[in-house]
């Protein structure tokens, strides 16, 4: 863990021998943090929070990538009767995917975000504090 003053954050990293899976060597994971109370409630203040994050790029090795998954799936014509198969490549659950993080459309200013995507990013920084505060003291 690397704490940064400005602006007040952490940066986490993640260290790997060499493998055939990516070329990587440090995966990191940036937090970015305020310590600021809200205007609205300022007695409400518990200290500074996480308000963002950015993952790092993974340079896989070809074929290699373990976030992605490719399906098959059988489909038949409504009128004709044939088939046919379709190949689509969709997101595969890895501990890979915590180095691409939610994020915050820049166009959103100042609107709400869905519940979706807060739930999202409240449960990424909550993983990112605890590995801060728990797992590397």
């Amino acid at each position: 863990v690397n704490f940064i003053k400005e602006p007040m954050g952490f940066i986490l990293e993640f260290h790997f021998e060499p493998n055939e899976y990516f070329t990587n060597v440090v995966l990191t994971k940036e937090y970015d943090m305020k310590c600021v109370p809200d205007e609205d409630d300022p007695f409400g203040f518990e200290g500074p929070e996480i308000y963002r994050c950015r993952g790092c790029e993974i340079n896989w090795n070809k074929g290699k990538n373990v976030t992605l998954k490719t399906v098959k799936k059988k489909q038949k014509h409504k009128s004709r009767g044939v088939v046919r198969t379709v190949t689509k490549t969709v997101q595969n659950d890895s501990f890979f995917n915590f180095f691409t993080p939610t994020t915050i459309p820049e166009d959103i200013n100042g609107g709400e975000v869905d519940e979706e995507t807060r739930n999202l990013l409240t449960s990424d920084f909550e993983i990112g504090h605890y590995i801060r505060e728990r797992i590397v003291p």
